[in-house]
Parts: structure tokens; sequence; C-alpha cells
């Protein structure tokens, strides 16, 4: 799958690293700096799915046994069940948390206004985050997504 923008009701919505093998995907390197704030992105879990997302680009899709990818001793799984929110000024960029693993075990580099965004945005979990997600609007949600307090 490529990345893509989508208007829901007129929200703004652009998919992110939704990849398959199927598709090209650009690789590149990604800043440690960048990496360790989408690494917090992860961590907020607002949106879960029943099921999981595999990595199915090569070699991961090969039905071999993969060595597992580390960042600061946890392993990088290759399957989620979680997308990550990025607010940005005018849009919410929706990506699967197995951005990690894409990042470090397939080198994809993800669009450089996404990055900007992720950088930019407040604190992941932050009552600030909550609301920019909010005041962007995500209308396929169907609800407002609730902050700490």
């Amino acid at each position: 799958m490529t990345d893509s923008e989508n208007s829901f009701s007129g929200e703004r919505v652009s998919s992110v690293g939704y990849l398959s093998r199927e598709y090209e995907y650009p690789k590149g390197e990604v800043s440690a700096e960048c990496f360790d704030r989408l690494v917090k992105l992860v961590m907020v879990r607002l949106v879960q799915w029943f099921g999981y997302h595999s990595c199915d680009l090569d070699p991961c899709g090969s039905g071999q046994p993969q060595p597992k990818l580390y960042y600061q001793g946890q392993v990088i799984p290759d399957k989620c069940s979680t997308d990550i929110l990025v607010p940005a000024e005018n849009l919410v960029y929706v990506a699967p948390a197995l951005i990690l693993h894409y990042i470090r075990g397939h080198k994809y580099r993800p669009p450089s206004d996404f990055l900007e965004a992720a950088m930019g945005c407040a604190e992941p979990g932050s009552d600030e985050y909550i609301n920019t997600i909010n005041k962007v609007g995500v209308a396929f949600y169907q609800f407002p997504l609730r902050g700490r307090s």
C-alpha cells in the first residue's frame, strides 16, 4: 500500500507506513531523535484493533525465523495491533506501530512531512497532544479521544 491522504466528512487523515511486499517504498535514514519520538508515539496506545498486522516484507514474509530487532534493550515487534496518531496543522497522520520495525528492519523512510509532524507535535499522550488531534478532527473514530485528566 502506498502512503495516501483521505478526507472523511471534511476531516483530513493521511495514512503513512502501511507497507506491503507488493509495493515499493522509499528507503533512507531516520535520525535517532526522530526514531525516539516515534517510539514515544507508539507507546501511546489510542487506537487498538482486533487481530494483528504482520510484516510481510522480505525476508520477514518468507516464513523463516528472523533475528529479533532491539532498541534500548526492548524488542521491536514484527507485528502490531495498534496505530499511532501524529497531529499536524491541518491533518492527522495515522501509521501502524509496526513503523518502528519497518524503519529499523527494512530501512523504510517515511515522508518528511510526517517526520516533521512527529517531531513538532505536543508530548505524546499529553492533554495538548489529545486536544490537537481532536481539534483537527478524526470523524471516522466517531468519538473524541480522551487524555490523562
